[in-house]
């Protein structure tokens, strides 16, 4: 089977589709599968392809010139898809059904958030969090926005998400339940983890890890932070919110007890985490968060909010804590608890571990692998 992997999201980026894709690329081109991976790349950061043992195409990612990189990439598609037998859409969507009108392949689109309502919070056009824009009707630019995502997502052959949240959502967008199929992501490294000194002159020390972006609500957790007096935090990660985020620290008088660390590689982020003493992630959206896997893999007791798929794999006291959208008070008490009880650190820790080895490799990859077959057959 050759496989046409399409991707906006690709290391060194970070994120879940930059940890996902290079794992199941490579076990599948252990399978025999030939796979070529083309993505967006941001130029700012060199890429290391050669460690792939599968092609990867990039093109240079333009800003500012958004009308020229849409003809770019469907351009690109069309060229390099034509010698593969199935196209695996992991964003770029509308290019990438533009493209098939020429190419006629079987397409299977990842879907793991919204495209549109994503747009339109980095555009500052609207403020409602994810459900909301979902009920909500808007002036046209933002319906215009709507459009375009449900006209991609429903083009697909295949839709695969890493949710039931998600699969009832895309439902809802007018694709048929037997068109769906829920894949579970998994993590798996088989590098060597760094090992990270804490740049800062605290003894409990929290980490975040994500793109700086508005949703994430960063900035709720520098204010929870103020709130104590011996308590760092360590952001990973870059985007629009960063200049914001080192002004508002400012302002809270936290700044020297908070390092923004930016874009680190794979071995770099795992290093903090075992270096850390928490993990939050205090999004108010997440289709199924494969940042948590990874700190359930290395061990930090984490705090997550309860929003999209995230309880789908954290379970309120259970291996992490369990949060309402926006109530600093109850994120101030779980960190609280955490500092204090020994034995909960612990037994967050152990559930983890347990959790994250029930979420097997191989069976990810198989079921990827079956639903892309299907569709050439």
């Amino acid at each position: 089977m050759k496989i046409l992997v399409i991707t906006g999201n690709f290391p060194p980026d970070i994120g879940g589709p930059a940890t996902y894709l290079p794992l199941l690329c490579a076990r599948l081109t252990e399978r025999g599968h030939k796979i070529c991976v083309l993505t967006l790349w941001d130029a700012r950061f060199e890429p290391d392809d050669e460690k792939y043992p599968f092609e990867v195409i990039r093109i240079p990612l333009q800003k500012s010139r958004f009308k020229a990189m849409f003809f770019k990439c469907v351009s690109k598609i069309v060229e390099s898809g034509r010698n593969y037998d199935v196209l695996y859409v992991h964003g770029i969507g509308l290019e990438s059904v533009m493209a098939n009108f020429i190419l006629r392949k079987p397409l299977v689109h990842k879907v793991a958030g919204d495209w549109a309502w994503e747009s339109a919070i980095n555009l500052n056009l609207v403020a409602d969090d994810f459900e909301e824009f979902q009920r909500k009707k808007y002036p046209l630019k933002i319906e215009y926005l709507k459009m375009k995502r449900n006209f991609y997502i429903r083009r697909g052959h295949r839709v695969i998400v890493p949710s039931n949240y998600l699969k009832k959502w895309v439902n809802s967008l007018g694709v048929s339940e037997n068109r769906i199929s829920v894949v579970y992501n998994t993590f798996q490294f088989d590098g060597d983890i760094k090992d990270v000194d804490i740049p800062l002159k605290t003894d409990f020390n929290i980490l975040t890890v994500g793109r700086l972006v508005k949703w994430k609500h960063i900035d709720e957790i520098l204010e929870v932070i103020a709130r104590f007096g011996t308590v760092g935090l360590i952001v990973l990660g870059d985007g629009t919110e960063l200049n914001y985020l080192k002004k508002l620290s400012e302002k809270l008088g936290v700044r020297e007890r908070v390092c923004f660390a930016g874009r680190v590689p794979k071995s770099i982020v795992l290093g903090y985490m075992k270096s850390c003493q928490a993990f939050v992630l205090n999004s108010n959206y997440e289709g199924f968060p494969h940042v948590v896997i990874e700190a359930m893999h290395c061990g930090i007791p984490l705090i997550a909010s309860r929003a999209g798929g995230t309880p789908e794999i954290v379970k309120d006291g259970y291996n992490g804590f369990l949060i309402e959208r926006g109530n600093l008070t109850q994120l101030e008490d779980r960190i609280r608890a955490i500092m204090e009880k020994a034995d909960l650190r612990a037994r967050f820790i152990s559930n983890g571990y347990e959790t994250v080895s029930s979420l097997n490799v191989d069976g990810m990859v198989n079921e990827t692998e079956a639903i892309l077959q299907s569709m050439i057959k």
